[in-house]
């Protein structure tokens, strides 16, 4: 009781220290994270501070105690499914100030239209139970039923079959982005929707030849790496496959999806595609495996997506 009644929580404002809050969410996540390789988000102070600063947004909260910041949260929120992620650290040993924290949170989400609040956890592959998880359980966060895994495919060593087969798979057109952001939300894909957006995307269609109905997605996008060097190159990020549960396709339909997707970035002078997928559909799963997409640190770079109804 002694703790909580010295606890002030308080709007984020431009004139906290973000360098600090920086510096607490990594450190936070180390704590939690299993891969001893993993030094912090790319996420930089300058950023927590547009993102989570504007008053008018009220999207930001401080955990201070006598005078000293010992945590904090940030709610992003999605422009497409309305609800929000969280973003968040606290000094060690002052756990007992997440729930407050996050006690501040559903009202963001519901004054957006939301009705979901995210948070993930770091996992190793195959794990379904950890302090981390457990942690934000306590705190009334659902998991989800399936983990995410880090994979990533190096294209020099992958070669196109020769019997490549591209019939009925088409880039989608601007005209049917929003169409195809309902679909995915439709399928509960949400985090597939939220993408969309990106300037940088490729978004592939498998279709039914009879209907032109969409079958099947294939989604990434392009990033330029080391820009400004000699040795920028480009990648591909976020690397997803989606087939519409109203279909009943084959594992062959499925695998000329991925191969017109993996070719298309051979395409655009792509080195490697790294991407963070579910294991909720395993087959594309091992199809992608197949191909040679691998990672020798795989195991510890799965996480677990856990969810609060608001």
């Amino acid at each position: 009781m002694e703790e909580r009644s010295s606890l002030l929580i308080r709007h984020i404002t431009q004139h906290d220290d973000f360098v600090h809050l920086h510096q607490m969410m990594n450190d936070t996540a180390k704590r939690f994270n299993p891969d001893p390789t993993f030094h912090g988000f790319g996420t930089t102070p300058e950023e927590l501070k547009d993102d989570y600063s504007d008053i008018t947004r009220s999207n930001g909260f401080l955990a201070e105690q006598n005078g000293m910041v010992i945590g904090f949260i940030g709610v992003s929120l999605s422009p497409i499914t309305k609800n929000g992620n969280i973003t968040f650290g606290y000094l060690e040993g002052y756990e007992f100030a997440l729930s407050e924290l996050v006690d501040k949170c559903p009202p963001v989400v519901r004054d957006n239209g939301g009705n979901k609040l995210y948070k993930f956890a770091f996992s190793k592959f195959g794990q379904i139970r950890n302090s981390e998880i457990t942690l934000w359980e306590r705190m009334g966060f659902t998991s989800e039923e399936y983990s995410n895994v880090t994979i990533i495919l190096h294209l020099k060593d992958w070669i196109e079959p020769q019997d490549f087969n591209n019939a009925n798979i088409t880039p989608a057109s601007d005209t049917e982005l929003e169409t195809i952001k309902q679909l995915l939300i439709e399928d509960d894909e949400s985090f597939i929707a939220e993408r969309i957006d990106n300037p940088k995307k490729v978004l592939l269609t498998l279709r039914d030849e009879n209907t032109n109905e969409i079958m099947g997605l294939a989604y990434y996008f392009v990033d330029l790496v080391n820009k400004g060097t000699e040795y920028e190159f480009l990648d591909a990020y976020a690397f997803t496959l989606h087939f519409r549960p109203n279909f009943e396709l084959s594992k062959t339909e499925m695998q000329r999806l991925l191969h017109a997707a993996i070719f298309s970035t051979k395409q655009l002078g792509v080195l490697h595609i790294i991407t963070r997928i579910t294991l909720k559909n395993f087959t594309i799963f091992a199809l992608m495996i197949r191909e040679g997409f691998d990672d020798p640190e795989m195991e510890k770079n799965s996480t677990v997506n856990l969810y609060k109804k608001v």
